[in-house]
């Protein structure tokens, strides 16, 4: 779950956020799903095993709370834990919903579309992208339609919600350029989705997904030293959603800029921090592989 609700409150604000909720919650004032899946995020960002294993064994015991079955699946993959997340997805999957739950659990498996793309899991992405309903609107959706090679209806999702909302900030500053430039960078026009990610310069502290793609984009056109610059703007943010994948990855892709820009102690350092926290992931993961085999390579 992407919480960008708290994210303009910085590192500082999320930790206050989750002491207040924790005391909430051991006072027994407000003990709900909302309450744990912050919790969640200030544990899982802080690296805390324990707080994040007391969070799901909370959802665990409650079924019904999706954004947690979610983040728990996140979690998975945030970490390099493939298998799991898949049989975590698997069950989630299974269960029967309540009606007045769907757009929360379409809202749930558009994100996990999207993260299983980023980490190059196409076909699990783009069959997992069949259970939403066309109609869905959703950056993530969009965005993994385009990952997933689908780009003319992620073109077509893109300018029908633009029609629709044409006075939204997020879809005209945060989402839209956002969408674009993923389809953009799938046709492998990176200069153009450069351009495309013109209108969300500003906006950088309400999602990862700018600055990973504009990362992605300077690093085909060869501007590695910006490509730097917009990983480690993530890097130096981890709360504002602390279970995306894009985390650990941009780890890995600063390191592949620093090589270019031979800086090899900075891309050692990169290299073993993403290695770090991807230390439980599946030996066999395609990222993990990259790494070890491209910092070994390193003199």
């Amino acid at each position: 779950m992407n919480d960008n609700a708290l994210a303009p409150t910085g590192g500082t604000g999320r930790v206050a956020i989750g002491g207040l909720a924790q005391r909430l919650v051991q006072d027994g004032l407000l003990d709900d799903a909302a309450m744990h899946d912050v919790l969640l995020m200030v544990d899982f960002a802080r690296r805390d095993t324990a707080g994040v294993s007391a969070q799901l064994d909370w959802s665990h015991a409650h079924p019904g709370a999706l954004d947690l079955q979610a983040d728990e699946i996140d979690i998975a993959l945030a970490s390099g834990e493939i298998r799991h997340a898949r049989s975590l997805l698997h069950e989630l999957n299974r269960e029967q919903h309540a009606a007045e739950l769907e757009p929360e659990f379409d809202a749930g498996i558009s994100r996990i579309s999207r993260l299983l793309a980023d980490e190059g899991l196409i076909e699990d992405s783009a069959e997992l992208t069949k259970l939403i309903p066309p109609s869905t609107v959703n950056e993530d959706l969009f965005v993994a339609l385009a990952e997933d090679g689908m780009t003319s209806r992620a073109s077509e999702a893109l300018a029908k919600t633009r029609r629709e909302h044409p006075n939204s900030t997020l879809w005209t500053h945060v989402h839209g350029p956002e969408v674009e430039a993923a389809i953009l960078l799938a046709q492998h026009k990176p200069g153009d989705a450069l351009s495309a990610l013109e209108p969300a310069l500003g906006f950088e502290k309400t999602t990862f997904g700018d600055n990973y793609l504009r990362g992605e984009a300077y690093l085909q056109t060869g501007q590695f030293a910006q490509a730097v610059s917009e990983y480690k703007t993530i890097i130096d943010s981890p709360w504002i959603d602390p279970t995306s994948n894009l985390y650990p990855l941009s780890f890995l892709e600063m390191a592949r800029a620093q090589v270019q820009l031979h800086d090899l102690p900075g891309a050692k350092a990169s290299y073993a921090q993403f290695l770090q926290l991807w230390k439980t992931a599946d030996p066999d993961a395609e990222q993990l592989l990259a790494a070890k085999r491209e910092m070994k390579s390193l003199p």
